[in-house]
């Protein structure tokens, strides 16, 4: 949590949150081709390797202790 909260740029200069989360690195890529378009969506590796990991590793463990999810 302290690498999220001190890596974190301010938030005034993005223009808008689609902005912010392709800084972070958490926005959706598609891959389309004449065989294989049903492959869907991923998300991109554009942006924080770190910050994403950080944040999917807290999802993993929520969704791994929380009954809810």
């Amino acid at each position: 949590m302290t690498y999220i909260l001190a890596d974190m740029p301010d938030i005034d200069n993005f223009k808008s949150a689609k902005q912010y989360a392709a800084f972070v690195g958490v926005t959706t890529s598609h891959s389309l081709s004449g065989t294989s378009v049903n492959d869907g969506s991923r998300i991109s590796k554009i942006g924080s390797k770190k910050f994403r990991k950080i944040l999917y590793m807290s999802a993993l463990i929520v969704k791994n202790k929380n009954e809810h999810f």
